[in-house]
């Protein structure tokens, strides 16, 4: 588990993520919910802990195995793998609700102002029980088309209950997201304009309570969207936030929040949190959030990560990415690999890296310059050995040539300047040129 910070430098300018804090759980943390200053967290195998959200200090809490949590900012609600709805007060932990559910529950939809919660059900089904203690209203009621309902939300004012679908077709139709009006039994919409072969994962309210996010999930081009959908007409906007992966969580910042309205997004793949500015759903027309921060998520604040793999034998495989926090492996050759994750601290330089700078006390003035030509002999040098395998950062070395300490990414100075890339294993070697060689 992992802690971070949002804070901006006034109530104007966008918010950034800082690192706080992180915890080693024994289990993958499943579920999420925060209410009464805790942070409550169903493992996959059921256990319920509540953190301290600042030293990620935890306490167990008696429940039985979770399948999911959720809150009305008030209580915390627990569905359980015995088929029941738990209420738990969030500040001593002591249960003050059990009501039996007709089948397996999945996810819980509340919120504050609802007079009802809404549970999931295996089969495509969904049960309404009363808001806090209970009964289970009549039912459970069947999703129309639907093989399984994935997840549910309610508007603020609990007028509207939107459930995301997954029909059992393959293309196009493959997800839905209905719309139900306080005591419908039926829904009065169904959106079905979801990209072909993906299904709504998970959803969320904006900020301005208006807005509704709905993440889908899926293959090809089209997965790893976050559709926006105005709940005052129940229609999609023409363009989705694009997260770049499969995205399983989302968080939209209170209205309370000292800065604009944000919206955190966590791509399943990407290893990454996703830092996206609201405030374009206020234009006219209504657009999507505008992505302005990617912070990659890992243990410490300042660790960099490298992969590696190692054969056993005949076995070989190559990590698609050596730097990501996730990384796909391509088999190469049959046998044992061990693959590796290096956490790395205090050094920007990975294992297959070498630095070229400058010594410490000239490097740590920035008034000290260098000449262009004699960084290009540097370069001229690196070149010449070209040591196929090693990736020469020259960062800061630029920053103190006159010509490029002001510039701003590689593109600025490009291609009056160039400082190739050698971490490449597909090069052909170097051969000297012989006497008399053509080439």
């Amino acid at each position: 588990m992992a802690a971070y910070a949002l804070a901006a430098d006034s109530p104007s300018t966008q918010p950034v993520l800082a690192f706080e804090a992180s915890a080693l759980t024994d289990r993958l943390p499943a579920a999420l919910a925060f209410v009464g200053g805790r942070l409550f967290v169903a493992h996959e195998r059921g256990r319920v802990l509540a953190l301290d959200p600042d030293t990620l200090a935890a306490t167990p809490v008696v429940t039985p195995d979770a399948v999911s949590l959720a809150t009305d900012g008030t209580l915390l609600y627990l569905a359980s793998t015995d088929h029941t709805l738990r209420a738990y007060n969030p500040q001593s932990g002591a249960q003050t609700t059990n009501l039996l559910l007709p089948g397996l529950p999945g996810a819980i939809a509340a919120s504050s102002n609802s007079p009802q919660l809404a549970v999931l059900l295996d089969g495509g089904r969904f049960c309404l029980a009363v808001r806090p203690s209970g009964p289970v209203l009549a039912g459970p009621l069947s999703v129309p088309g639907a093989a399984r309902a994935l997840c549910a939300a309610l508007t603020p004012d609990g007028a509207k209950l939107y459930i995301g679908v997954d029909t059992g077709a393959t293309g196009p139709g493959s997800g839905a997201l209905q719309v139900y009006p306080t005591g419908a039994t039926t829904p009065s919409t169904t959106l079905t304009a979801l990209p072909p072969g993906t299904v709504p994962v998970t959803m969320c309210m904006a900020t301005d309570g208006r807005h509704l996010y709905v993440a889908t999930a899926g293959t090809g081009p089209a997965a790893g969207r976050v559709h926006v959908v105005d709940t005052t007409t129940d229609s999609l906007l023409p363009l989705p936030f694009a997260a770049g992966d499969n995205c399983l969580a989302l968080a939209a910042s209170p209205a309370t929040a000292a800065y604009p309205p944000c919206l955190l997004a966590a791509p399943e793949g990407d290893g990454t949190l996703l830092l996206a500015d609201q405030t374009p759903l206020g234009q006219s027309p209504p657009k999507p959030p505008r992505l302005f921060a990617r912070q990659p998520l890992g243990p410490d604040d300042g660790v960099n990560l490298a992969w590696s793999a190692l054969p056993l034998g005949p076995g070989g495989a190559e990590p698609a990415d050596f730097e990501a926090p996730a990384t796909r492996v391509d088999a190469a050759a049959p046998g044992l690999v061990r693959l590796r994750a290096d956490y790395l601290r205090g050094s920007t330089v990975l294992p297959y890296q070498c630095e070229v700078r400058l010594k410490d006390a000239l490097d740590a003035r920035p008034e000290v310059m260098i000449g262009k030509d004699q960084y290009d002999l540097v370069l001229n040098v690196l070149n010449w050995f070209q040591p196929v395998g090693v990736e020469f950062c020259t960062g800061r070395l630029r920053a103190h040539v006159s010509e490029l300490a002001h510039a701003i990414g590689d593109a600025a100075v490009l291609p009056a300047f160039t400082f190739p890339t050698y971490h490449t294993y597909d090069q052909p070697p170097f051969r000297r040129p012989e006497e008399g060689d053509p080439s």
